[in-house]
């Protein structure tokens, strides 16, 4: 995991306040990502590691339309900031936001 000054590059979801992300400033002071790519990027860093995502979740979570989540998903992936790797078997995908996740506790 690469870092800056210290501090771990990617989000961090907090095990103390479970309502509480952190998300990389990289991401949002990127010029290059419309708004609603930078939100849903903070939705998608919202889920919990397990919990399957879906566009009609992010869609609950963002209340954009589907064409602009569509958008925006193929917008991170040409920035290089989101892969989605299917899994064998299924037509689900799994989301990888880079930088790379990482769950951390907070003391």
């Amino acid at each position: 995991m690469s870092s800056r000054k210290g501090y771990e590059v990617g989000f961090r979801v907090k095990v103390n306040n479970k309502n509480e992300i952190k998300v990389n400033l990289d991401v949002l002071n990127n010029k290059r990502l419309s708004g609603s790519a930078k939100l849903v990027y903070i939705a998608i860093s919202s889920f919990k590691p397990n919990e399957k995502i879906t566009q009609e979740k992010i869609k609950e979570r963002t209340d954009l339309h589907l064409a602009t989540i569509m958008t925006a998903i193929n917008t991170l992936k040409h920035e290089d900031l989101l892969t989605l790797e299917r899994i064998k078997g299924t037509r689900e995908y799994v989301y990888i936001l880079k930088p790379i996740q990482e769950i951390s506790i907070d003391k």
